[in-house]
């Protein structure tokens, strides 16, 4: 099990989970899901405009708390598919895992299961599986690890997730 690490904001007292994903060591088994965005980059780097503004489109950002839910909603079912064991723990998530259950299950909206850091591990209702089999992804795109690649992937409208390594030198 990996080890869990937290950031304490010292004027607030309020702790945050951190190291939520686990890496990915493989890509998505179905082709559909890893597709490469380099085959779609419209820009290169000296025609990057200087800015990108995607919040107007974006969610608000929240608080997962204590919790590794931060690589997607979908969390359940990407660890599901993570452990193959049947009783599940908050113990990360890789972004393929996470990819490939949206692919499988979708995800239903808030208001049917809401976010409760106290139902992390508990089966989701059977309204929400069947909500979330109406908003399954059918295509993902691998950005590469690349400035120009990810800056053009923005400039393009297309927002993208990725996972990143803290290291203790960042407490």
């Amino acid at each position: 099990m990996p080890v869990r690490t937290y950031l304490i904001n010292r004027l607030t007292d309020a702790i945050y989970r951190l190291n939520g994903i686990e890496p990915s060591h493989r890509m998505p088994h179905k082709e559909d899901l890893r597709q490469s965005f380099s085959d779609h980059v419209l820009f290169s780097s000296d025609q990057l405009p200087p800015k990108v503004d995607l919040q107007p489109y974006m969610t608000t950002v929240e608080d997962q708390s204590r919790i590794g839910s931060c690589t997607a909603n979908s969390l359940y079912n990407g660890r599901v598919k993570n452990t193959h064991l049947p009783i599940v723990t908050d113990s990360r998530c890789s972004m393929t895992n996470a990819i490939e259950a949206l692919e499988e299950f979708g995800t239903c909206l808030e208001s049917i299961w809401p976010y409760d850091i106290s139902r992390v591990n508990k089966f989701p209702s059977i309204q929400a599986f069947e909500k979330g089999l109406k908003h399954r992804i059918y295509q993902a795109l691998h950005v590469k690890i690349d400035l120009n690649e990810m800056k053009s992937c923005l400039a393009q409208g297309f927002p993208f997730a990725f996972g990143l390594r803290l290291y203790t030198s960042f407490d």
